[in-house]
């Protein structure tokens, strides 16, 4: 039987430095989010927000640390078995569950759980708290306001319901695609036969073998070329984005054409502020004054 006693107990003190690492940043953030100032002056209310808001950072926190915890131990099992030139160490037995599987699989289950909520309670708690304002910089023209009617100030609204729709639309926009990622993952694992790579055999083979596959092994090239595939795609689209603007981007030039800016508040005194002023003056106005417009833009005067 492979003793892994000294690989526990250097794993052992990583852990301790993951708790504390756990406890340090969870009270920074929490020391930050109690100072940070509140318009309301209910002490019921922004103790409920405080409370919801801590565990879900927590659960943020503890999620994040831990599943870079496993990744690095099943990576060292990864190097120092699969990449060596000559033997450092060998892979324990499927049969030494109890010794050496076991705690893998409760914090494995302990981050996906924590995982899974975090992403059905967060990302809801963080929209649902999200303050929008739109400020319509459009104003009637002159011709259209008729007499008696001066202090009329009365347009379009469709401007506005179509920014909103778009708006809406962006909640569930995300740069990495999961659908795409998983093609390519299944690709490379069945394709390439990089599911080989966790088998028991000691060299990266591509091709399908007698030995037994290892789940722990699994783990770290599924995250790893998950996280390569997604890094790919995350660079792929900013690289890209002079000629294929992203989604968000093109909601700016959206504001700039509907004459209205977004002012986004996410805590009481903090937001974000997205300009959308025509630099046209308006967005209703005739296709001639536009196409005067965009020459004198193109001229670079504008």
């Amino acid at each position: 039987m492979v003793s892994t006693a000294n690989f526990w107990s250097g794993a052992s003190i990583a852990l301790y430095f993951v708790i504390s690492a756990l406890i340090i940043v969870f009270i920074i953030v929490t020391v930050i989010l109690n100072q940070t100032p509140q318009l309301s002056n209910d002490n019921n209310a922004r103790c409920t927000y405080i409370f919801v808001k801590s565990l879900i950072n927590l659960i943020d926190i503890f999620s994040t640390l831990f599943f870079w915890f496993l990744f690095a131990l099943t990576g060292y099992w990864f190097i120092f078995f699969k990449l060596q030139e000559r033997v450092y160490c060998f892979l324990p037995g499927l049969d030494t569950y109890e010794t050496n599987f076991k705690q893998f699989d409760i914090l494995f289950a302990a981050v996906a759980a924590a995982k899974f909520v975090l992403v059905l309670f967060k990302i809801i708690f963080e929209q649902s708290t999200l303050n929008y304002f739109l400020i319509d910089w459009e104003r009637p023209k002159a011709e259209d306001l008729k007499e008696g009617d001066v202090n009329r100030r009365e347009v379009n609204a469709w401007r506005s319901l179509f920014l909103l729709n778009e708006l809406n639309d962006l909640q569930s926009y995300k740069l990495i695609r999961t659908d795409f990622t998983l093609i390519v993952y299944g690709i490379v694992m069945e394709g390439f036969g990089i599911k080989n790579w966790t088998s028991y055999a000691p060299d990266l083979v591509t091709v399908t073998t007698n030995s037994p596959n290892n789940y722990i092994l699994f783990f770290f090239v599924t995250a790893f070329f998950i996280y390569i595939i997604a890094s790919i795609q995350y660079a792929v689209q900013y690289i890209v984005k002079g000629k294929l603007p992203l989604r968000t981007d093109e909601l700016t030039d959206l504001c700039s054409i509907t004459n209205i800016s977004i002012l986004i508040f996410d805590e009481s005194f903090h937001g974000y502020y997205i300009h959308g002023r025509s630099p046209y003056g308006q967005a209703e106005i005739s296709a001639g004054k536009l196409k005067k417009a965009l020459n004198y833009e193109q001229s670079g005067k504008g």
